[in-house]
């Protein structure tokens, strides 16, 4: 059922045939995986938790509940889940990939870069912990071009990986003179993945960039924040970019937008000013 993206209908028959053979582990942890594909993040953990009440010794379960919980927000959680699923299985490449993930979401970028170096030391064909590596290196000082070394090779291994264009075209972004192609990459993203809300958003940032094409970037903004409506930078830069239009009241909407998902935030308040300042100026 899941292989044909019918999650619901899996979560559905698991908690049915749980109701028939209550505490049937693979039941439960099929379930906690269905409840995590289709976003019910909360339930899945609760799920996983009773799977390692059961059995607390598999590894893979400590990964998955890891990864439930940093769905949730709840980093601190996530990284002691990781560490129990290293202790039972040091080997665990995925596990360092993921440990990896939570340590940069929490600032900890060094030990972040030492997590995905063990991930391809023992799988040194996962394109997502070269992804991941790249993503880091990129935010860190001098090294850009570590960055797209780390993109290109995720890329050579899995060419179809949408994040990872949207990673390069970031990192060729931030790279002096190579706009056109970070905004190639970019498109290819969407190509492979039109529902990539980021590449939507750093594809309208770049047109920003480009004379003549602010309408290109506010559609691009707008079906990124159609995808994730709850992106309150994305909502300040659409505000900014109705503004050079002469959209006033699009700007104003946006930034009131911006303030519904960040109260208090200095910018969207100084935005919203130079809106009214603008439109009593005509």
């Amino acid at each position: 059922l899941r292989r044909r993206g019918a999650v619901a209908g899996a979560v559905a028959c698991y908690q049915r045939a749980l109701e028939l053979r209550p505490g049937h582990l693979g039941a439960l942890v099929e379930l906690a995986n269905a409840l995590q594909l289709c976003g019910r993040f909360a339930e899945a953990v609760a799920t996983y938790r009773r799977v390692l009440d059961i059995e607390p010794q598999v590894a893979e379960v400590h990964n998955n509940l890891g990864n439930a919980l940093k769905d949730l927000g709840q980093l601190t959680d996530a990284l002691v889940s990781y560490g129990r699923a290293l202790e039972l299985n040091p080997r665990f490449a995925d596990a360092h990939c993921n440990l990896g993930n939570a340590l940069r979401d929490v600032g900890l970028l060094q030990e972040a870069l030492v997590s995905y170096w063990r991930a391809l030391e023992l799988k040194p064909a996962l394109a997502e912990a070269h992804n991941n590596l790249g993503n880091v290196l990129r935010r860190m000082p001098g090294r850009l071009n570590d960055a797209i070394e780390e993109f290109n090779e995720a890329l050579r291994l899995k060419a179809d990986f949408a994040e990872a264009h949207n990673g390069l075209g970031l990192a060729l972004a931030q790279t002096q003179g190579r706009l056109g192609e970070a905004i190639a990459q970019f498109q290819e993203a969407l190509r492979l993945d039109p529902g990539l809300a980021e590449a939507h958003s750093n594809l309208g940032l770049a047109w920003t960039l480009v004379p003549g094409r602010l309408d290109d970037a506010a559609a691009e903004l707008k079906e990124a924040l159609r995808l994730r409506p709850d992106f309150a930078p994305g909502w300040h830069v659409l505000g900014l970019v109705s503004m050079r239009l002469g959209n006033l009241q699009e700007a104003a909407a946006a930034f009131h937008q911006e303030l519904r998902l960040s109260p208090d935030n200095p910018a969207a308040l100084e935005a919203l000013a130079a809106v009214a300042q603008q439109a009593e100026g005509r």
